[in-house]
C-alpha cells in the first residue's frame, strides 16, 4: 500500500542505504509475509490455500457484524449505518486480499485493482 499511495518516498527511501534499509528489513519486511500461516482446504480434489485462516474467521464475522448494524440502523441513524456497511464490505475485501491470494504480493494494485482499493478506501471511511 505505502509503495503504490506514495511511489516518489518510496524512490527517496530507496536512494538512501539506511532510510531502504528501515523500510524495507524493519517496518515492512518481506520475511513477515512468507511466515503467515497457510492452511489447506481440499474440496472435491481442489486445493484452496488460506492464509490467515484466524482473520478470515474474524473477517467473516466482521462481515455478519457490519451488515447486521447497518440493517439494524438504516433507518434511524444513516451515518452510523453507512459506518457499518463500510465495515462490512472492508471485512468482504480482506477475505480476498489478506485470507485467500497468494502471498506476498506486491502487485495486488495493479492485478485486483477493485478489490485492493475497496479494501484500502473501506478501511479508511469505515475508520
Amino acid at each position: 500500500m505505502a509503495d503504490t499511495f506514495f511511489p516518489s518516498c518510496l524512490d527517496r527511501i530507496n536512494g538512501r542505504r539506511y532510510l531502504s534499509f528501515l523500510y524495507h528489513n524493519v517496518v515492512f519486511p518481506e520475511a513477515i509475509a512468507e511466515q503467515c500461516p497457510e492452511y489447506i482446504w481440499n474440496v472435491d480434489g481442489h486445493d484452496w490455500h488460506i492464509r490467515q485462516p484466524t482473520l478470515l474467521m474474524a473477517a467473516l464475522w466482521g462481515m455478519v457484524i457490519g451488515m447486521t448494524g447497518f440493517r439494524q440502523l438504516y433507518s434511524t441513524n444513516f451515518l452510523w449505518a453507512l459506518a457499518l456497511l463500510t465495515f462490512g464490505i472492508m471485512n468482504l475485501s480482506a477475505t480476498f486480499v489478506h485470507c485467500l491470494w497468494p502471498a506476498p504480493r506486491t502487485d495486488y494494485p495493479t492485478d485486483y485493482p477493485f478489490l485492493w482499493v475497496v479494501d484500502t478506501y473501506m478501511t479508511g471511511v469505515s475508520g
